[in-house]
């Protein structure tokens, strides 16, 4: 069409590489929406179209575009595809993959970097280089022998370099969907970005390789009013998706759109408080740091830091223990395994038969259905259900990190772990855990043995040498990921078969400790506590293991509690882990710090101290980056960082895939109001006690 907008002439650009671009990776978001569950929003979908085809990636597209064609410039106009040409385009074509190297682990170690001896800092420096080196490397090699293969023409070439463009992009897209969600963030970022570029690049070199694209440098000049309508439509694109409200973008599962939503609020987080009132961002006051959606409300301010509509209240402060009534110093078996989540329990209805030791133990004791872990992960879980407080209100040395992953800070000395405080009644401790991180965390310092292997030889041995009273923690590293099939207790080859057989281990394990107490007839003066420091994922939110997400699999945990004398029952209340020492300390008459418990005695008549809270600790910086609460029907998850919330009926959809947080206002604002005043529990008891300081960590 003369004069108009060659679709069909030659003079492409990067316009069709960009539109093409978009095409494809917008089918495969709206693709990955469809086969992931959820409700389907027009509104959603309409805008993942628009967003991924016009604005994110046609935009990425036309720059792409146009430097594929600068990059093979010197090969297209040399005569005879001279070597020197092919260097100088294989270099250019080599900087973004390089750039993508280098960067992601820049990120990763960034923060730690000031930490690091200067061995360290050199290693990481010399990993750095190697790894440019090795991506220009790599890419000019393999364009020197794909264009200077005899048997190939220059066109066989770039179809070749196309097809390994694209491929790298599927991969990237996979990568980015199955390794490590909800962790790894600047990992998932460059994910997001190869799958971009490499598919522009691919959809670029395969037009030039088919012929139909022969960039003219005039083009600009010659369609000026094409480029001046099209700009103006991605401008036009731009500002709607901007001004969208937040609940058009309520759980997006278009997996590259949602990191560009999250990559264009970050550009227009204009107050630099870590939120943005544009792309479906809440933030009410875009430019006053102080008030933030990622903010603590401090109650009864007149202030609405959080963005919730509402200045907080006081909750309720923890019910402090009742002073003990036992005559008896009871030992304290406290056996925690790492990753069990409790819908793999044979006690808590699981179909396999994996604990028969806790089953008969369950037979015996309270067993707590609906018992819940404070955080997704070993280094905030185990810190937590030793002190007794929220990951975020756990008294850490934040300024004097004694080690150069600054994400596991140390207790503070005046911290009061249990081992401390049944230390000073005159215990014996012992310590019998599977990873050596604890030292780090300071959870093993009041011990007086630990040990790092062989761990129920060893607690046997603890248990046997006497004298009484004695506290003794377990911690049993299987079933945490690689899994192992063990011989005898094998359930299949595939990866939850081998979590299954893993799970059996550790049963059998305790069973051998359990024998110890039996044999030296210990078993009505001790008290036995077997529980999870957090669950594992099976894809059940689309990843797996345990990685830094709030959902039912990661928290629900088995808690089961023999206490001598009291009598055995099964609960269906929600309780917490945090709630284990409140309890010791009533059967045994422990004086926790007043205000530094969020737990209540398990004991107690619950009543009005019902729910689990939950939260993940954004390391280094020490932000409360995401936060739950769970109500006994209903739970609320508010990423704070990226400035979404997700709402849950977990009576009617216990797998939490149905997120209602835009279809249920009500419910919202009264599951927010509570999840904005949980951690402030423990700061409730020391406002009553006048000893009330609100600050949060550095």
């Amino acid at each position: 069409m003369k004069g108009g907008f060659p679709w069909t002439g030659r003079a492409r650009l990067g316009a069709l590489v960009g539109a093409s671009t978009g095409l494809i990776l917008a089918l495969v978001d709206i693709a990955r929406w469809f086969a992931g569950p959820g409700t389907v929003s027009p509104v959603i979908l309409a805008a993942i179209i628009v967003g991924s085809l016009v604005t994110a990636f046609a935009g990425l597209g036309l720059l792409l575009g146009a430097y594929v064609h600068v990059a093979f410039g010197p090969l297209r106009n040399a005569p005879e595809r001279s070597r020197a040409a092919v260097w100088r385009s294989s270099i250019l074509l080599a900087l973004p993959l390089a750039s993508f190297l280098v960067a992601i682990p820049v990120v990763w170690v960034f923060d730690r970097f000031p930490l690091m001896s200067v061995t360290g800092q050199l290693v990481w420096l010399l990993i750095f280089i190697a790894l440019a080196g090795a991506a220009l490397l790599a890419t000019r090699v393999a364009f020197l022998i794909v264009e200077l293969a005899k048997p190939w023409s220059g066109r066989t070439a770039l179809f070749a370099g196309s097809g390994i463009a694209l491929g790298t992009a599927g991969v990237a897209y996979f990568a980015d969907v199955s390794l490590f969600q909800g962790n790894y963030e600047s990992f998932h970022y460059g994910l997001a970005g190869a799958t971009a570029a490499c598919t522009a690049l691919g959809v670029g070199l395969a037009l030039a390789a088919s012929g139909a694209w022969r960039p003219s440098v005039g083009w600009l000049e010659t369609h000026v009013r094409e480029v001046r309508v099209l700009g103006a439509l991605l401008a036009l694109a731009f500002v709607a998706i901007a001004l969208m409200p937040p609940r058009t973008f309520a759980r997006p599962r278009g997996v590259v759109f949602e990191k560009f939503l999250r990559t264009a609020r970050f550009l227009t987080d204009f107050d630099g408080g870590g939120s943005s009132g544009l792309f479906g961002g809440t933030d009410c006051k875009p430019f006053d740091a102080r008030t933030e959606p990622s903010a603590r409300d401090i109650p009864g301010n007149g202030r609405d830091e959080d963005c919730s509509g509402r200045d907080a209240a006081w909750p309720e402060p923890p019910l402090p223990p009742e002073p003990s009534t036992a005559k008896e110093r009871y030992n304290v078996l406290l056996v925690s395994i790492d990753a069990l989540r409790a819908d793999h329990v044979s006690a808590y209805g699981y179909g396999r038969h994996t604990t028969p030791t806790i089953d008969k133990l369950a037979e015996r004791s309270l067993v707590f259905l609906e018992a819940y872990s404070q955080a997704p992960g070993t280094p905030d879980s185990s810190t937590s259900f030793h002190t007794g407080a929220y990951p975020s209100n756990v008294p850490r040395d934040y300024a004097g990190v004694k080690s150069d992953r600054p994400h596991l800070f140390r207790l503070t000395d005046d911290a009061l772990p249990l081992a401390t405080m049944l230390k000073r009644k005159g215990y014996r401790t012992g310590a019998f855990v599977g990873f050596k991180v604890f030292e780090t965390l300071g959870v093993t310092r009041d011990f007086d043995e630990v040990r790092y292997a062989r761990l129920t030889h060893f607690a046997r041995k603890f248990i046997a040498a006497g004298p009484e009273p004695f506290f003794a923690w377990i911690h049993y590293k299987h079933p945490h990921m690689e899994y192992e099939k063990h011989p005898g207790l094998e359930f299949g080859d595939e990866p939850i078969d081998r979590y299954d057989s893993e799970i059996k281990r550790a049963d059998q394990e305790l069973g051998d400790v359990l024998a110890e107490l039996a044999e030296r007839r210990l078993q009505r003066s001790t008290i036995v506590i077997v529980t999870a420091d957090h669950g594992e994922e099976f894809r059940d939110h689309g990843g797996l293991f345990h990685t830094r997400k709030l959902y039912r699999e990661l928290l629900h945990v088995p808690l089961v509690v023999k206490i001598p004398k009291v009598k055995a029952a099964r609960h269906t209340n929600v309780v917490e882990l945090v709630d284990i020492v409140p309890t010791l300390a009533e059967v045994l008459g422990l004086e926790p710090r007043p205000g530094t418990l969020d737990g209540v005695s398990l004991l107690a008549d619950r009543g009005k101290y019902g729910g689990a809270y939950a939260e993940d600790v954004y390391h280094p910086d020490t932000r409360v980056g995401q936060h739950a609460f769970y109500d006994g029907r209903h739970r609320l998850i508010h990423d704070r960082r990226n400035d979404r919330l997700e709402l849950y009926d977990v009576r009617n959809d216990p797998r939490e895939q149905r997120d209602l947080s835009a279809t249920e206002p009500a419910i919202l604002a009264t599951m927010r109001e509570q999840l904005a005043v949980r951690s402030l529990r423990s700061a409730s008891a020391r406002r009553t006690a006048d000893r009330i300081v609100l600050r949060p960590p550095p």
